[in-house]
C-alpha cells in the first residue's frame, strides 16, 4: 500500500510540482491550500496520512498553527511533518520541534521524507 502525504502549501504551482514528484516516488498525494483544510481533511478521513509537508506562511491556518493542531490531538500527534518555507527564521525548528526545508531547497525534502514515513 502506498503511503500517503499531504502537501499543504497556498502556491498552487508547487502544490503541483510536490504531489507530481511525490507521485512519482510512489507515494498517494493529497494536495491542499491551506493547513485548515488539511485539519478538516484529518477529522473526516478514515486514512491518516504517513506524512506531512506543509508551507508555513498560507492564509486561513499557516503552517504554525497547523504543526500546533495536530500535535495537539492525540490521535494525530505522530504523524511526521516537514515544514517548507521560503523564510530562513532559524526559530521555526525550534519553536514546532519538526525539520525544516528551505525553498527551493526540494533535494533536502526529498532526503527527508523517507525517513519521516517510516517513522509514522
Amino acid at each position: 500500500m502506498r503511503e500517503t502525504v499531504f502537501v499543504v502549501d497556498d502556491d498552487a504551482e508547487l502544490r503541483y510540482a510536490l504531489g507530481e514528484l511525490l507521485s512519482v516516488e510512489g507515494h498517494h498525494v493529497v494536495c491542499l491550500a491551506n493547513g485548515r483544510q488539511a485539519i478538516d481533511l484529518l477529522r473526516l478521513s478514515a486514512e491518516t496520512p504517513s506524512l506531512i509537508i506543509t508551507d508555513l506562511t498560507m492564509p486561513v491556518m499557516d503552517g504554525v498553527a497547523l504543526v500546533r493542531a495536530v500535535r495537539g490531538d492525540a490521535r494525530y500527534r505522530s504523524i511526521p511533518i516537514i515544514v517548507l518555507t521560503g523564510k530562513n527564521d532559524t526559530m521555526v525548528p525550534v519553536q514546532l520541534d519538526t525539520p525544516v526545508v528551505y525553498k527551493p531547497d526540494i533535494e533536502s525534502l526529498l532526503r527527508l521524507i523517507p525517513a519521516a514515513v517510516a517513522s509514522a
